[in-house]
């Protein structure tokens, strides 16, 4: 439904940002970028904006990076509760929080990343991947969106596009590479 809406509104000669994922495939993002030759089209990675992701850029850049495991901790109750189309086929599961560390990590690692493996635990009653039983700490709130609505601008005014599909592409890789195992179900 995402990519339809955003081809109308580019058919419209609208400028179009769209919040992560900016499509639920690959190749619907390509077909976007091609669509919006002429306009302004950012796809947004909220995460990203987060006030110590610029920091830890800073802190890696000056590192060489030899290995990285990515161990995300986000409690799907406390941010989509009772969501249940967020279990579902298509709904993008444990990739909607996962999709935010895939985001961070495409945006501070000063080299490209490769997915190698994923360990996918599917609850019984469910069809998309996730983690469950962890509580996220308290953290002060950052300005994630007025951010993106001052990025946002600032692209319409230079007539630019940015449109990332990195961590969209590591979810696919990691449903593709990953291994499933079933857990125990899951409700809200």
């Amino acid at each position: 439904m995402r990519a339809g809406l955003a081809h109308r509104a580019l058919e419209a000669r609208l400028h179009v940002m769209l919040e992560k994922p900016p499509a639920a495939g690959l190749s619907q993002v390509d077909a976007l970028v091609r669509a919006s030759a002429g306009r302004t089209m950012l796809a947004t990675w909220h995460s990203r904006e987060s006030a110590a992701v610029d920091v830890a850029a800073a802190w890696l850049a000056a590192r060489q990076i030899k290995a990285m495991r990515l161990n995300w901790r986000e409690d799907v109750r406390v941010w989509h509760p009772g969501q249940d189309w967020l279990l579902a086929a298509g709904g993008f599961g444990v990739f909607d929080t996962a999709i935010n560390a895939f985001s961070i990590l495409t945006h501070i690692m000063p080299q490209p990343l490769t997915l190698e493996s994923a360990d996918l635990g599917i609850p019984a009653n469910r069809q998309a991947p996730m983690t469950i039983d962890v509580k996220a700490p308290d953290i002060a709130p950052d300005a994630e969106y007025p951010r993106l609505y001052a990025r946002f601008a600032s692209l319409i005014d230079a007539g630019q596009s940015d449109v990332d599909a990195r961590p969209l592409t590591l979810v696919a890789d990691a449903m593709m590479l990953g291994s499933q195992h079933a857990i125990p179900t899951f409700e809200f």
